[in-house]
């Protein structure tokens, strides 16, 4: 026979159950714009039905129900979206740095316009026109001095401004490469914080969250591969335990271990910029002193942005400025007009270097 008190027993599980529905859908309506939140829900079975089984159970007509159980509260989460969000995340962070570079270097190139180079180049040759065809007329050569410094000019602003995005990229490259030390820092600190919570049998559920999101980041910066070991003491078995994190390359070849589940600790990006100041700059990253690239995302964008995108337009300015110095400067020579002393037409320097031996920036 049921205890008298069954039933009471059953409405006071049933009251508490229903009370921490009641506060998880409150903590659920709390956090709806919390960043990375993941909605919980309380996974609801039925308590121990009476008689319990064995040979010296009560007898009857079978076993009856005696009330609900609120077996654990739990994250509402497909860890199937995680894992193809995370696999493409990189992708867009990659392609959204090499955007973003190139959207700043159509600003400054700034073509077709009105300001542009090929409209001060356009404005030189057709003053040379004029002055061919007016060479007997007052001013006209002036013009051609004045286009000719708009050339000058308009060199001189697209290298020096294309130097300064260049710059900035480089600080951007370490300020993310901060960035993923950061983001591994702090996962490995929440690790060591789920591993103490799920060791008693605990689903640190907020603490997932934190987890998710910092790793979701991290995945912009960087390719990477998550899997899980199994925490200390006793885990309940929907416990997602400890986040191994693997920094990898297109194909998923692991390139080494930012953040170590199974040791609760985490390694260290750095990123050295070599011959910054020349056409040919280099980023070395390496992980614990281990050279490592081809890892993707936006990191990897930036420096391909770097090292290899503006590099090669400011080489095409610099090749550009001095074919056409040496050009002209040879056909000026030729002219009736010219004066040793007073140098060529296009210098290199206001010393009077070669102009076959200048850049762009160095455009006079």
């Amino acid at each position: 026979m049921i205890p008298i008190f069954s039933s009471l027993n059953m409405m006071q599980r049933a009251l508490q159950v229903t009370q921490s529905a009641i506060q998880t859908t409150g903590h659920n309506i709390s956090n709806a714009n919390t960043d990375g939140f993941s909605r919980q829900r309380v996974n609801l079975t039925t308590w121990l039905p009476y008689p319990g089984t064995g040979i010296n159970a009560a007898r009857g007509a079978g076993q009856i129900g005696t009330g609900v159980n609120d077996e654990a509260v739990v994250r509402i989460r497909d860890q199937f979206v995680d894992l193809q969000v995370r696999d493409n995340s990189n992708q867009n962070g990659y392609w959204s740095a090499l955007s973003d570079a190139y959207s700043q270097m159509e600003d400054i190139m700034n073509e077709p316009t009105d300001s542009g180079l090929s409209t001060s180049l356009d404005g030189f040759w057709q003053s040379l026109q004029d002055l061919a065809s007016n060479s007997g007329t007052s001013g006209t050569g002036t013009v051609v001095l004045q286009k000719g410094a708009a050339v000058a000019d308009t060199l001189n602003y697209l290298a020096v401004s294309l130097g300064k995005v260049q710059d900035n990229l480089n600080q951007q490259i370490t300020e993310n490469v901060g960035l993923v030390n950061n983001y591994s820092e702090q996962i490995n600190s929440l690790n060591q914080q789920i591993n103490k919570q799920e060791a008693n049998g605990f689903l640190a559920n907020d603490l997932y969250d934190e987890r998710d999101l910092l790793t979701d980041k991290l995945a912009q910066l960087v390719n990477i591969k998550v899997s899980k070991v199994k925490s200390d003491g006793n885990p309940s078995p929907l416990a997602e335990g400890r986040s191994t994190i693997e920094l990898t390359d297109a194909s998923g070849k692991s390139l080494g271990t930012l953040v170590n589940g199974g040791t609760l600790t985490h390694a260290t990006l750095n990123a050295s910029i070599e011959n910054a100041d020349s056409s040919h700059p280099k980023v070395a990253v390496t992980l614990d002193g281990e050279g490592v690239d081809g890892f993707f995302g936006k990191l990897q964008g930036l420096t391909h942005a770097y090292t290899k995108d503006y590099p090669s337009v400011l080489q095409s300015l610099d090749n550009m400025a001095s074919k056409l110095a040496g050009a002209f400067n040879a056909v000026y020579e030729q002219t009736a007009g010219y004066d040793s002393e007073k140098g060529t037409f296009f210098l290199g320097t206001n010393d009077g270097t070669e102009a076959e031996a200048f850049t762009a920036k160095q455009f006079t």
